[in-house]
This record gives structure tokens, sequence and C-alpha cells, in this order.
């Protein structure tokens, strides 16, 4: 998709429409929101953020300038102005982070994120020698991201939410960082409620590294989500834990769940209760199983080469 940010004058704005409002249906001049801006060359941990000149050097330092800004205009309805944090691609990765701004745009500027290196927007050790999570956040709410690679180390995720609640993530990447050899997931949450995921790529900066679940609901909601367009890996493409007791008014549809570098064992497994969870049109690498009463739910998915996953089983 194309996306509605617009780069003028060195600074990083939304183009304005006739109407007053910008495109991506943010209110024109006098909006609250606050937007910050990020480097982690020419940025420093004492910037304002509030321009280029004067950038901050971590998405970390930004997300809480947000969140505290945000909060300061009001206890009630007020509270949920957006914000916008823009981060430059550059030759060096940024920091993992540990909380994520609620009712923000988080957006890349520069190199297209399914890619290895120098500018990206990327966030995550490029290496093993600290491993850990790009992403290990607590809950988060009304979040939109776009244009960002999250970098796992072995045995962590690159993206990792206990709670995602009305948020949408487009074009976007999960890697395995240029060492790991298998991270645990590209992208785990506990619960999700809202969640859109669209046009994103699971993949890693060498020749290896595919995640050992390239989607995991590791907790007990996974409703009223969309996960859509994507090109997802692992050894276990899509895991639904039996843990998840919620699974009414998802989708997942029109995705690539096959193997990347590595074989996959198993594209879907769905173990959740209810067994709810539509999964339409979807291009399998090999066969899935799905909960319990969760049949009927399976529509046109195929394995590679148009041969019907005449597998897919009752868990």
């Amino acid at each position: 998709m194309a996306s509605p940010y617009i780069l003028r004058k060195g600074v990083s704005v939304l183009a304005d429409l006739a109407d007053g409002r910008s495109a991506n249906g943010y209110p024109g001049a006098g909006y609250q929101g606050r937007d910050y801006f990020v480097n982690n060359i020419t940025g420093t941990a004492g910037g304002s953020g509030l321009t280029w000149e004067d950038a901050m050097n971590e998405v970390s330092v930004a997300i809480t300038a947000s969140e505290a800004y945000r909060q300061l205009q009001g206890t009630d309805a007020n509270d949920y102005i957006r914000n916008r944090i823009f981060v430059q691609g550059t030759g060096t990765a940024y920091t993992k982070l540990t909380a994520l701004p609620s009712y923000c745009d988080l957006i890349g500027i520069g190199a297209e994120v399914r890619g290895n290196g120098s500018g990206i927007a990327r966030i995550g050790a490029d290496a093993d020698t600290t491993p850990a999570s790009a992403v290990d956040a607590t809950a988060v709410r009304g979040l939109y991201m776009e244009g960002l690679q999250f970098q796992a180390g072995s045995g962590y995720s690159a993206f990792d939410c206990a709670d995602i609640f009305r948020s949408k993530i487009v074009n976007c990447a999960f890697f395995s960082n240029s060492t790991a050899t298998n991270p645990a997931s590209g992208f785990t949450f506990g619960r999700a409620s809202g969640l859109v995921v669209e046009n994103c790529h699971w993949g890693g900066a060498s020749g290896s590294g595919d995640p050992l679940i390239g989607i995991h609901v590791s907790g007990t909601h996974f409703h009223n989500t969309v996960i859509r367009g994507c090109y997802i890996i692992g050894d276990v493409g899509i895991q639904i834990d039996v843990a998840c007791t919620s699974t009414y008014y998802s989708i997942v549809e029109d995705n690539w769940i096959g193997p990347g570098y590595s074989a996959q064992t198993l594209s879907i497994d769905d173990n959740s209760e209810q067994g709810w969870t539509v999964f339409r049109n979807n291009q399998l690498g090999t066969n899935g199983t799905l909960a319990t009463g969760g049949s009927t739910r399976w529509c046109n998915n195929w394995i590679v080469n148009g041969v019907a996953p005449v597998a897919v089983t009752e868990s």
C-alpha cells in the first residue's frame, strides 16, 4: 500500500487536504497531537525530538516522551489524541523496546523493510552477543506501525507483546538477526482484539534463522483480528495455543504460510478451544491441524502448486 506520509522541507509531515484534514484522517492546524523525530546517528538522548535538527537518538526515548505528553492532555477522552514518531533508517540498528506507545503512529523512514542492513529503520541487535527480543512489551492500544523491521536473537521473538488492542501493523518485517539460529517466533502476543496485520514479511538477515513459530497466539484472546496478505514462515507458520478461549470474528486470509530457508513442519496449528478463526484462501507449505469443531471455518486453503490440504485434521 502507498504510505500517506510525505517528506517536505526535511520534516516528515502529513499532506494537508483542502478540507483541513490530513491524508491519514488527522485534523489540520490546532490539533494537539505532537510529532517526534528519531535518528540514532545525529540525535541525542537530551534532544527535544520536535525537529530533525534536534532529534532524539532512540525510539524508546520518543515513546516515553509521547506517552507523557499524551497523558498531560487530560484524564478523560482527550488523552486519546494521537502522536506520531518518525524513525530514520540509518546504518545502525535501534535498541530493543520494552514498551510501545498507545494512540500513536510509529513510522519508519528509510529503505524497504524486506532487506538486510543499512538504511532500514530496524529495531533490535544485529547479532546474538546479547540475544533478546526486539520488542518485549505489555499492553498497547491504538498503535499504528509502518516501515519498521524488528530483529530477533536466537530463542527470542522479534515482536512480543502481552496485549495488543485496536491496532494496525502495515508493511513491517519480523526477522532473525544476522547471527540468529532460530528465534522463538516472529510475532507473539498473548491477547489481541481489533488487530490488523497487512502486507508484512517474515524473514532473516542471512540465509538461515527461520523462527520456530511465525505468529504465536500464546494467551486467551484472538478476536476481531485480521491477518491478510503476509509472507509468514516458521517451523510452524501460525500457532494458536490451547489457552486461547476467545477466537470469534477473526480471519486469516490471502497469506503465504510456508517454509523460508528451512523446512516447515506445520503451516497452521490451531489448538484453541473454540476453533472459530476463519482460515481462507491461504497458500500453505504443508498441512494444518484444527481445533475440535473448527474444520467448518477452513475455506479454500491450498498446499503448494494447488494440491488440496487433505491432511488437515482436528487435533
